[in-house]
């Protein structure tokens, strides 16, 4: 399984804001944009969703641009995924009655989803970065 591109972009760009993380200084959308090679408008969007869910914090004017909210090790990579895409880790919708086969089939899907969101749930901003120092990133989508 595959995450859908806003999501990818969505851990992108906080993974940015975390790595020039310093306390409340802003970093443009445009240098956001730039450095992981998202598309701008889409991006304005992701950081909108992101600003709603109390992930970032935005600050205007001609020094302005985004920042978390929080430290690095506290924004979990599960938190910023469902700000994006909030059915990602839904339950299946149940089969016809008698279908024991397909509910079976959708109750391990189900868990298998629940292993993944508890996966990203216990991962944080903080974690990934520390495993950037020790991998190298491709950020091909």
């Amino acid at each position: 399984m595959r995450p859908p591109a806003k999501v990818l972009y969505a851990c992108r760009a906080v993974l940015e804001l975390a790595l020039r993380y310093k306390g409340e200084r802003p970093v443009r959308i445009g240098h956001i944009a730039k450095a992981q090679n998202i598309p701008k408008n889409f991006l304005l969007q992701l950081m909108m969703r992101l600003k709603g869910a109390g992930i970032v914090h935005s600050e205007r004017g001609m020094n302005g641009g985004y920042f978390l909210a929080r430290r690095p090790a506290q924004i979990s990579l599960g938190e910023v995924i469902r700000a994006v895409d909030e059915n990602i880790f839904s339950r299946s919708k149940r089969s016809r009655p008698g279908d024991v086969p397909g509910s079976i089939l959708l109750r391990i899907w189900d868990e298998a989803n629940g292993m993944a969101a508890d996966l990203l749930d216990g991962e944080t901003l903080e974690d990934v970065l520390r495993r950037c120092k020790r991998e190298p990133i491709n950020y091909q989508i």
